[in-house]
């Protein structure tokens, strides 16, 4: 999904997107975070505030560069907040496919 977004240039940003971009990232380069351009991370914040999808906890993730170095999967998210995230960023994009502005169900 990484590599997807990447070729539409993750489209207008959204935080969900942008969090898509951090995990990726932070796989390829062995699980870490590697947070290394602050100005993207400043100028399209990452987080699921606004995802359309939440555990039963509503548990929310932001990225931060204090996160540089820690590990990314089963640490920062699990399997389910992954999924959760990623159930997000499809219902988003439907929403942006049909012209419907708005975050959320």
């Amino acid at each position: 999904m990484g590599d997807a977004l990447a070729e539409a240039e993750y489209f207008d940003h959204a935080p969900e997107l942008e969090m898509v971009y951090h995990l990726r990232n932070g796989v390829a380069h062995g699980n870490q975070f590697e947070i290394t351009n602050v100005k993207r991370l400043a100028q399209y914040p990452a987080h699921t505030h606004d995802a359309g999808v939440k555990s039963d906890l509503k548990t929310e993730f932001v990225i931060t560069p204090a996160l540089h170095g820690q590990p990314v999967l089963f640490d920062y998210m699990e399997a389910g907040d992954i999924l959760d995230l990623l159930m997000s960023v499809g219902m988003y994009l439907l929403r942006v496919a049909s012209n419907r502005p708005g975050h959320g169900p």
